[in-house]
């Protein structure tokens, strides 16, 4: 059964300026998840590293949206038309796997940002972590376990 995760990411490093079909965006990497138990809205779940590592270039140019999407109460992917035009920030761009990592690079756009959420604008600026929620849609199997010492 594929069930909406909502999870948190960090933002974290030197930002850039990079340019993508004419356009200027604000680079900023970020750790979207790590192997092992992660705690998000469907409870404790494991992230082993070779489903982490099997397709992270599905995650490119998927949106960046400010608050959870949701509809009539429950999360919906942020590739809906609405939610785009109303929340959208920018997009997710040279995901990979790296050292239990799965990283990217949230390419934004100022002036969506400063539209959308300005407090995004004023962090970035001061150059501080933020964190982020991933949402993502997993196939969960129903079994209990251990990693490292954490319960899932």
């Amino acid at each position: 059964m594929s069930r909406l995760q909502t999870l948190t990411a960090v933002a974290d490093g030197k930002t850039r300026f990079d340019f993508m079909e004419g356009r200027q965006y604000k680079v900023v990497p970020m750790v979207m998840m790590t192997e092992g138990v992660h705690k998000g809205s469907g409870g404790p779940l494991f992230y082993p590293e070779e489903e982490l590592s099997k397709s992270p270039a599905v995650w490119n140019h998927k949106p960046i949206v400010v608050y959870h999407p949701e509809m009539n109460g429950m999360g919906v992917s942020a590739c809906d038309p609405d939610i785009l035009t109303n929340r959208k920030v920018g997009i997710i761009m040279n995901t990979r796997y790296d050292s239990g990592k799965l990283k990217a690079e949230a390419w934004l756009e100022e002036d969506r940002v400063q539209k959308v959420d300005n407090r995004i604008a004023e962090s970035l600026e001061k150059n501080e972590m933020m964190e982020l929620s991933t949402g993502l849609f997993t196939d969960n199997e129903e079994k209990s376990g251990e990693w490292k010492n954490e319960e899932y």
